[in-house]
């Protein structure tokens, strides 16, 4: 009678004053990775290690400073999320967990990490004689907070590596090494402009990042820096100036040109005609490697070929553009033969 009697207390005290939930004291160790996005946006996971107890268990976290609520994502293993408590006073936050059973469990924060600066890079060096250049990327981190990241894992382009980073530090990573897809250098003619000379590679499609380009010649043991530039992937090839080409010779010759089936007003004016135009090119690569040329033409909408002696492409409405490959120490003429309709000033061929 008496054991009954013990045993009635003791239920009637547990509804009475509940049992509380076991608050977890989260271990001194913690682990952090930060997985950095091609965008430039950087996520911290906070990686925490509990002994977690049978039923309902209790966790304090503190947010890290300018990190909402929203902004959190929550991840656990060893027990589900019942319900989570912002205090809009500070920053902690209290996590209601359910363990079915006690053991060793994982809570992971993810949150975006807005004070690490992340500056991707590409070095590109082409060596005198080799098919491709070279390319390096390299990645600057620096830290604008107060908080160390120390041992921490970071997560790019497919990519882990350990970093130690203090406040106010930057570091810079070597993520890859590679040779590009395809490379060439090539003469950019531009009627009335001139040539310029330039570097096109070509990027895997893994490594297209928005970075800052780098680009050097090397010839022996001697490397020169050419320029930098700034890449956005929009477009997988990154286009490089090189400066105005000394190797390479473009002269345009103005052939023929006339007018035909003139009209005019009653004030004897001339409002419309046709016109009949003829234009050499003549090109020679006075060095000593192959080179590719690409002239661009301006021209009027009502442009239309009659002759010519290598293909001619349409770039867009007012342009036109042909290419070829000029071999060492050899030069070659075109000849382009066109006919303008109707128009009413100047000529279809541009300056």
């Amino acid at each position: 009678m008496k054991s009954w009697f013990i045993l009635l207390v003791i239920f009637l005290f547990g509804i009475v004053f509940p049992l509380k939930a076991q608050e977890l004291l989260l271990t001194p160790q913690k682990g952090e990775a930060l997985r950095i996005f091609p965008s430039g946006e950087v996520f911290r996971d906070e990686i925490w290690m509990v002994n977690l107890k049978e039923g309902e268990n209790l966790l304090k976290w503190q947010r890290p400073e300018n990190v909402s609520p929203e902004e959190v994502n929550i991840d656990l293993e060893g027990a589900t999320l019942k319900e989570v408590v912002h205090q809009m006073n500070n920053q902690e936050s209290v996590l209601y967990l359910e363990a079915l059973q006690g053991g060793l469990g994982k809570i992971s924060f993810c949150y975006p990490w807005k004070t690490l600066v992340v500056e991707p890079r590409y070095q590109i060096t082409w060596k005198r004689g080799a098919a491709l250049p070279e390319v390096v990327l390299l990645v600057s981190l620096e830290e604008k907070s107060l908080s160390p990241h120390r041992g921490t894992t970071v997560q790019f382009l497919g990519r882990e590596f350990s970093l130690d980073l203090g406040p106010g530090e930057t570091k810079t990573i070597l993520v890859a090494s590679f040779n590009p897809l395809a490379a060439q250098e090539f003469l950019e003619h531009r009627s009335g402009e001139g040539g310029k000379l330039f570097w096109e590679i070509l990027l895997p499609p893994e490594f297209l990042l928005k970075a800052k380009v780098e680009y050097f010649a090397k010839d022996g043991p001697n490397v020169t820096f050419l320029g930098e530039g700034y890449f956005s992937p929009e477009t997988p090839a990154v286009k490089l100036p090189l400066g105005e080409a000394r190797d390479l010779l473009v002269q345009e010759t103005m052939v023929l040109r006339e007018k035909r089936d003139r009209f005019y007003n009653n004030l004897q004016e001339e409002v419309l005609y046709d016109t009949r135009e003829e234009k050499r090119y003549h090109l020679e690569n006075l060095g000593k490697e192959e080179k590719r040329v690409v002239v661009f033409q301006q021209v009027q909408p009502s442009f239309r070929v009659l002759e010519t002696t290598i293909p001619i492409k349409r770039e867009d409405l007012n342009l036109i553009s042909f290419s070829l490959i000029l071999k060492p120490q050899t030069g070659t003429d075109i000849l382009l033969r066109v006919e303008g309709q109707r128009l009413t000033s100047g000529w279809v061929l541009g300056e």
